[in-house]
């Protein structure tokens, strides 16, 4: 490209810039933003309000089922499951 072609399109474009609807738009994508930024906040917000719950239900689901003597049915994924069995294990005194 040569130099001259870059000057024009600099011009072009510090042309384009001064345009009302270039400022309309530069606007407009400002309020958007704070918008979205806006929504995030609140959808995170939520989303860790939904974790806590989903944990403070999964405790009082896993409390009796490490509290029993006998060795409970487990329905848990397999992660839970294992740290169940690994936690009553541990609490009998064997590894």
């Amino acid at each position: 490209m040569r130099a001259q072609d870059m000057v024009s399109m600099t011009l072009e474009a510090g042309a384009l810039t001064a345009q009302p609807a270039w400022k309309a738009l530069v606007g407009h994508h400002a309020a958007i933003v704070r918008i979205y930024a806006r929504c995030d906040l609140k959808y995170r917000r939520l989303r860790s309000v939904r974790g806590v719950e989903l944990s403070i239900v999964l405790a009082q689901r896993t409390a009796p089922e490490l509290e029993s003597v006998d060795e409970p049915e487990l329905t848990h994924d397999s992660s839970p499951n294992t740290l169940i069995r690994r936690y009553r294990r541990l609490r009998k005194g064997s590894p």
